[in-house]
């Protein structure tokens, strides 16, 4: 059994800043949908980790991952576990 699971997770973020004074009496926006693909390291009520990458221990390593990224669940719209 995989210690670490795969997941799918699609979210908003913030984006967006001007360089000058904008006239704001049209602007308009809209969401940007980051979509990530990878493996959970941490999760709690708030936010949710995942790793790009991971190394599960072996007996000459522990266990590691890079490309670690923490994402508020309040940003989250889509969710969908991953089948390896």
């Amino acid at each position: 059994i995989m210690k670490y699971k795969p997941i799918y997770i699609e979210w908003l973020d913030s984006f967006g800043c001007t360089g000058k004074w904008e006239d704001i009496e049209d602007y308009k926006s809209q969401p940007l949908i980051c979509k990530t693909i990878g493996f959970i390291v941490f999760e709690d009520n708030k936010v949710i980790s995942i790793a790009s990458n991971i190394a599960e221990e072996t007996e000459l390593t522990f266990n590691q991952a890079n490309g670690i990224m923490s994402i508020p669940k309040v940003s989250i719209v889509k969710r969908k576990n991953v089948k390896m």
